[in-house]
């Protein structure tokens, strides 16, 4: 699709605009797919590469027909006896992966706010920024917690690394146990430190998704409950137009209680992505 007609394809135009007129205060939140499209892994596809190791085709097959990512990692955890080495062995497998340093990467840490939000493990971003005007991005990671929210309330040019660093393996939260570690339970956060800079971007920040499934996720439980308390609160994702009728009903409903406003690619087009992340970085 031409650039011209994915910037006026469905609501986009005016979505687009609104986000340039304010692209300083724009907070990336940057997901899995970002690193998908650098030849990293979503997340099924690194349990996948872990389950190898403790299961059978056939066990593999039916942990993820299960459709349950935590519980997909909770086994793997299990099967291994021994977490550290699981969090030794992604450390592995991502210095095995054969990284193509796109532009998209580069656009996200350059084009927008100083403040950047990843769930990513990898340092796709923070290697992006070195040759980036605005500086290179220091991450921050959840044990960084006085680092965190003076980050947050001076919008630092830092980079939230919310589930951790393969850089500090000992960081990365993986299993059902930890992520409730992190984010406690729904409506009943307590003072964990997570929920809290969550709630403060999303209450006090515009945030745009990019390369975010927006499925079951611990963050959009924060999202809901910021935008239950007030339904003023809006953001942006990039998401694909779903093609069947009924799943794109579906997520529509879901964005709309998320305050999420779409700008929308064709359902595969994922080179569309890049096109619009340009888009939204070009000073002209």
């Amino acid at each position: 699709m031409e650039l011209n007609e994915l910037i006026y394809y469905q609501a986009n135009k005016k979505r687009l605009d609104r986000i340039i007129n304010n692209k300083n205060n724009i907070v990336p939140f940057v997901g899995a797919g970002v690193s998908k499209s650098c030849g990293l892994y979503l997340w099924q596809e690194l349990l996948d590469k872990l389950a190898i190791d403790y299961f059978t085709p056939a066990q593999i097959h039916s942990l993820k027909s299960a459709n349950d990512l935590f519980g997909y990692a909770d086994k793997i955890v299990a099967a291994a006896g021994n977490i550290d080495m699981i969090m030794k062995r992604i450390g592995e497998i991502f210095d095995e992966a054969e990284v193509v340093h796109t532009e998209i990467p580069s656009l996200l840490v350059s084009s927008f706010s100083p403040l950047v939000i990843t769930t990513n493990y990898d340092t796709l971003l923070e290697t992006a920024s070195v040759d980036s005007p605005m500086g290179p991005i220091k991450p921050l990671l959840p044990c960084h917690e006085g680092q965190m929210n003076e980050a947050i309330a001076l919008n630092s040019r830092r980079l939230l690394k919310l589930h951790g660093s393969i850089e500090e393996i000992s960081s990365l939260i993986l299993t059902t146990k930890q992520y409730k570690n992190y984010y406690g339970q729904k409506w009943r956060r307590g003072n964990r430190i997570l929920p809290i800079n969550l709630k403060n971007i999303f209450e006090g920040k515009k945030v745009l998704f990019v390369g975010c499934s927006l499925d079951k996720d611990y963050t959009l439980d924060i999202l809901q409950e910021c935008v239950k308390r007030n339904h003023t609160i809006s953001h942006f994702a990039i998401v694909p137009y779903l093609s069947n009728p009924e799943k794109r009903v579906k997520r529509q409903r879901k964005l709309t209680k998320l305050g999420i406003e779409a700008i929308y690619y064709p359902e595969g087009n994922f080179e569309a992505v890049g096109q619009l992340i340009q888009f939204l970085a070009d000073e002209k």
